[in-house]
C-alpha cells in the first residue's frame, strides 16, 4: 500500500514538473502584437525576460503601444544568456506613426521620490545588457503634454 501511494505521488510530481517546463518554453519565431497570446508589447517583453529565446525572434508591432511609467525594459539574466548572433531579437513595424510606441504621459525626474524609490527613469524603451537587438521601422513618440 505505501509503495503504491508513494509511486502515485512521484508520478504526479513529475507530471507537474513537466507541465511547468513546457509552459515556460523559450521564445522563437514571429510574434505579432497584438494577438491572443500577446495582447500588448509589455506581455511580449515580460515573456522574453522570463523565458529567454531559443532561436531568432521577430516581434511585429501592428498597433499603437503606450510605454508604462518608467518605460519598457528589455533584459534579464535569463534573456541575456540566451541571445546570440543567431538567436537575435528584432522589433519591427511598418514605420507608420499609428503603430508607434508612445511615452507615458508625464515625466520622471531622477531626483523625485518616484524615480529613487521605484527605480523608474524617463525613457520609453531600455535595453539592459542584452545584445543582438534590432529596431526596424519602429516609431517612438512623445505626447505633446510631456516636456
Amino acid at each position: 500500500m505505501i509503495q503504491l501511494s508513494t509511486l502515485k505521488k512521484s508520478g504526479l510530481t513529475l507530471a507537474l514538473l513537466l507541465i511547468t517546463l513546457i509552459s515556460r518554453a523559450q521564445l522563437s519565431g514571429t510574434i505579432t502584437v497584438p494577438s491572443v497570446s500577446y495582447p500588448d508589447l509589455a506581455t511580449v517583453i515580460s515573456a522574453l525576460n522570463t523565458t529567454g529565446v531559443s532561436g531568432a525572434v521577430t516581434v511585429n508591432i501592428n498597433a499603437a503601444q503606450t510605454a508604462p511609467t518608467g518605460g519598457f525594459r528589455l533584459g534579464s539574466a535569463t534573456l541575456n544568456a540566451s541571445v546570440s548572433a543567431t538567436n537575435t531579437i528584432t522589433f519591427a513595424s511598418n514605420g507608420n506613426a499609428s503603430n508607434a510606441i508612445t511615452a507615458a504621459a508625464g515625466t520622471i525626474a531622477n531626483g523625485t521620490t518616484l524615480a529613487t524609490t521605484n527605480g523608474l527613469h524617463d525613457f520609453m524603451f531600455a535595453v539592459s545588457g542584452t545584445d543582438y537587438v534590432t529596431f526596424n521601422g519602429v516609431v517612438f513618440t512623445e505626447p505633446s503634454t510631456n516636456n
